[in-house]
């Protein structure tokens, strides 16, 4: 809808709003013209309003740009759990673990998580979490890069086969940030250990 049919439209509505200040003469005639005037008013604007909420709302990334996301990895039931390559660890996956990061490592603000798994056995403590950004690369990096300063971890960047990873410790704590380009954003793999 233009601006004039927008415009239109809610000098309608006004002049409608207006018509309740005057003293009818018959008050079923004044409320049948009432209803007329405003469902006129409403119709006017309709297309409009039925136009932005007959469409999807698009909240990913690589979607909202123009581009195509690609299919979802399959993180399988939550409760299902996988073995660490060593098979000293048992992870289970459940969209709780992205909830459960270490304060310094939460997940970058205005993110998706896709999946998430981890583990709280003795000796296996991890969280593992995959996400979805609308930032670009350095912009991630910046951000775990300052929190894990701050959080007195090493800091370690490099730029490795397409992604920029990001990995330190502190103690015996751990964290490994693995973040690539999508679309307008980023997608980010983030393991932590011990947190």
């Amino acid at each position: 809808m233009s601006r004039i049919a927008n415009a239109a439209a809610a000098i309608a509505l006004l002049a409608a709003l207006a018509a309740c200040d005057r003293k009818p003469a018959d008050s079923a005639d004044t409320a049948e013209a009432l209803d007329s005037e405003l469902a006129n008013a409403t119709a006017a604007a309709r297309p409009a309003t039925e136009g932005a909420l007959g469409k999807q709302i698009v909240v990913d990334p690589s979607i909202a740009a123009g581009g195509t996301a690609p299919p979802r990895p399959s993180a399988g039931d939550p409760g299902q759990s996988v073995a660490s390559a060593d098979g000293k660890c048992t992870f289970a996956y459940d969209a709780a673990w992205a909830g459960k990061l270490p304060a310094e490592l939460p997940i970058y603000p205005g993110a998706r998580v896709t999946e998430a798994a981890g583990s709280d056995a003795p000796g296996c403590k991890r969280r593992i979490v995959s996400f979805a950004a609308a930032a670009p690369v350095a912009s991630i990096i910046d951000f775990y890069r300052g929190r894990v300063s701050r959080a007195g971890y090493s800091a370690e960047h490099l730029a490795q086969q397409g992604s920029d990873v990001l990995g330190g410790t502190r103690g015996d704590a751990a964290y490994y940030i693995s973040v690539s380009p999508s679309g307008a954003g980023s997608t980010v793999d983030l393991v932590a250990n011990g947190g």
